[in-house]
């Protein structure tokens, strides 16, 4: 590989990288946006809705420390495509979750793609 293709290839990774982090951010904020409609759609209270939204950062959380272990020891390349696969499930299943615990695994997908994506877009 010719260096030239290797640093198009670098450029590529990292600006893939960034644009999932900055989603992953919107995937943050859109759960303060949408109180009144996860209330409605789950029939919850404001406690069941702080719930929901609280295991995406959960697991956002712990999954930080493993995450920047797994990009030191395996592929970045193969370690972000996996967790943009794992956000981007997540995002679609909990379009569709008929019901709460549905939604709140979901969620947690969501999180963890999230925490390797954030972690990710950093040690690149």
């Amino acid at each position: 590989m010719s260096s030239r293709t290797g640093d198009f290839a670098a450029w590529i990774v990292w600006v893939l990288a960034s644009v999932v982090s900055l989603f992953h951010f919107f995937l943050q904020v859109a759960s303060s946006m949408m109180t009144q409609q996860y209330a409605q759609a789950f029939h919850l209270s404001h406690a069941g809705v702080g719930f929901l939204s609280s295991v995406f950062f959960y697991t956002y959380v712990l999954v930080q420390v493993p995450a920047g272990l797994f990009l030191d020891h395996f592929n970045v390349r193969k370690v972000l495509l996996t967790a943009i696969f794992i956000m981007a499930i997540g995002c679609v299943l909990f379009g569709w979750a008929p019901t709460l615990s549905v939604a709140i695994f979901a969620r947690i997908l969501m999180g963890l793609g999230g925490g390797f994506a954030f972690v990710g877009m950093v040690f690149i």
